[in-house]
């Protein structure tokens, strides 16, 4: 097994050192999960659900979906902003981060409480 260093001056696979812990929000509510990796060259983060990858769906007046990413020297941040909560969207998330030299992936679970 090969061991590699999460340096950022070397190569190395992506660790998600910090993941939003599993919540629980009411219907209609807005919610945002944390996903932040540490890699070098830097990860690149999806948000999946459901087997499906989450991506920003924004319409004239709302988003729906909203994923935004920051990077910053060998450590990347992605944030996915659900707005308006419904009970279809309670279930895992799977955060993935990714680079050249491997993946990494974590989940937090999302609790919907209220009716539907």
């Amino acid at each position: 097994m090969q061991n590699i260093i999460y340096s950022s001056t070397g190569p190395s696979k992506p660790r998600i050192y910090k993941i939003t812990h599993d919540t629980v929000v009411n219907i209609s509510q807005r919610i945002e999960l944390e996903c932040n990796a540490m890699a070098y060259p830097q990860a690149d983060i999806k948000w999946y659900f459901k087997g499906k990858e989450r991506v920003t769906n924004c319409s004239k007046d709302r988003c729906i979906y909203d994923v935004e990413v920051n990077k910053n020297e060998n450590k990347t941040s992605s944030t996915l902003r659900i707005d308006g909560v419904k009970y279809e969207d309670k279930g895992k998330y799977l955060c993935e981060a990714t680079n050249v030299h491997g993946r990494h992936t974590s989940t937090t679970t999302l609790l919907v409480q209220g009716k539907h």
